[in-house]
């Protein structure tokens, strides 16, 4: 995974502190974790916009450069935005202990032109994120499927995925990732009926034609 640098300054609290972070464009965080006091501190909104555009999006380990010497691995853990503009408006940076194992959740790509589909099929992506466990420098970007040989009427489940080594499937294994299913087929609208004056009445036809029979044989008689 890449390694993602970027300066931490240690903060003060309250509004014209909050007033004078926005005009020099940086965005106010805590950073915390375990056997540390939580500490405010602001990045530059530049540079972890920066950060956050990477192929590891959000699971991205940033190295934090805090003000007065200290390195910090950590990982995003949470994050404000506001409503409109959906600017970050806060950070949550957690300290990570490179050796313990956490939980993430992984983006999934599927890979390929699926068999089904080329004979029709619509292909249908159930699980777009799966949670795995891992170290933190063990984080994949994302979890790739090839789906080439999916057919009309199958899936692939989770469990038929191969993980990458260190990593292991949090939770139930059963789910399914991706199908294949046909389409839905449009119902036939049925013509408009004959209008009253054009269905034959049953019985009509041969009467009239018994009478017009009868008036001929008078006529020749």
């Amino acid at each position: 995974m890449e390694r993602i640098e970027l300066n931490a300054f240690i903060r003060a609290k309250g509004k014209s502190a909050s007033r004078g972070l926005k005009r020099e464009q940086k965005i106010p965080g805590i950073l915390y974790g375990p056997k540390r006091e939580p500490l405010p501190i602001a990045v530059d909104a530049k540079e972890f916009s920066k950060a956050i555009r990477t192929g590891a999006g959000w699971n991205a380990l940033i190295y934090l450069n805090v003000e007065g010497g200290e390195k910090v691995v950590t990982r995003i853990a949470d994050y404000q935005a506001d409503v409109i503009t959906r600017n970050i408006t806060h950070v949550d940076f957690h300290a990570l202990d490179l050796s313990k194992k956490i939980k993430v959740e992984v983006p999934i790509r599927l890979i390929g032109t699926p068999e089904g589909v080329k004979k029709g099929g619509i292909l249908e992506q159930i699980a777009r994120t799966v949670e795995l466990k891992c170290l933190p420098v063990n984080i994949p970007e994302h979890i790739d499927i090839d789906v080439t040989s999916l057919d009309v009427g199958k899936s692939i489940h989770i469990r038929d995925v191969s993980l990458p080594e260190a990593v292991e499937l949090v939770g139930d294994d059963n789910f399914v990732v991706a199908s294949i299913v046909q389409p839905t087929q449009e119902m036939e609208v049925p013509s408009a009926a004959p209008a009253p004056s054009e269905v034959p009445v049953v019985g009509e036809e041969a009467k009239a034609a018994e009478e017009e029979a009868a008036s001929e044989s008078s006529e020749n008689g």
